[in-house]
């Protein structure tokens, strides 16, 4: 009896990496993975931002038109746009149809940054592109300092805003994260349960995975 050949490691999918001058991170992932049993940690020190008494609906209505025409006049949703186009609509092996964003913060609080501002119309461009091409049916976001003027703001919008940590059952190989300041180790975590076919967040390099 022959002795038994040790087994071949499974070959791991090709990585190509592509610099993206914007300083964002975008990974696309095209081979499915199977999902693991996380879950995000939840960050016990942040609580919903006390919201700011001078705003209104209709005032965060016209901060929404206002920085999305700055969003859609810069240079970087110019870069952002082409990367989408060149790398992420021509990919055959991406099939997006749902958006979990986590981290973006309070647009209704006291002292709300503009950067949370600045991410949500990206996000909402970024989506208008990929429904282009992918069936996007659902879009969540989960951040602990919402308030309910956040809430309520978001769902007037169409999304769906989720408490934590139910973002974790609701991410798969389908998904789109976007997280652009979330802290690394819930990156991390995110990545590990879902594999997001699509991951966009910042300051790091723009990595492209096909099988």
């Amino acid at each position: 009896m022959s002795p038994k050949q040790p087994k071949k490691p499974n070959p791991q999918p090709k990585r190509i990496q592509v610099t993206d001058t914007s300083g964002w991170t975008h990974i696309i992932k095209g081979s499915k993975s199977q999902r693991n049993q996380l879950h995000i940690q939840p960050m016990a020190h942040l609580q919903p931002k006390e919201m700011d008494p001078e705003l209104t609906a209709e005032r965060l209505d016209e901060l929404l038109r206002k920085f999305t025409r700055e969003w859609e006049e810069s240079d970087c949703w110019g870069k952002i746009l082409t990367m989408l186009e060149e790398q992420v609509m021509k990919s055959e092996n991406v099939n997006i149809t749902s958006c979990v964003c986590l981290g973006l913060g309070s647009l209704a609080g006291i002292d709300a940054a503009k950067a949370s501002w600045y991410e949500l119309v990206a996000l909402i461009s970024i989506l208008d592109t990929l429904k282009e091409k992918h069936k996007v049916e659902h879009v969540y976001f989960q951040d602990p300092t919402f308030n309910d003027m956040d809430k309520t703001f978001l769902a007037k919008l169409g999304y769906t805003v989720l408490e934590r940590p139910d973002a974790s059952n609701k991410m798969n190989e389908n998904t789109f994260l976007f997280a652009p300041h979330l802290e690394y180790q819930h990156i991390a975590t995110a990545l590990a349960i879902a594999h997001p076919s699509l991951y966009m967040g910042s300051a790091l390099e723009f990595w492209v995975e096909t099988a």
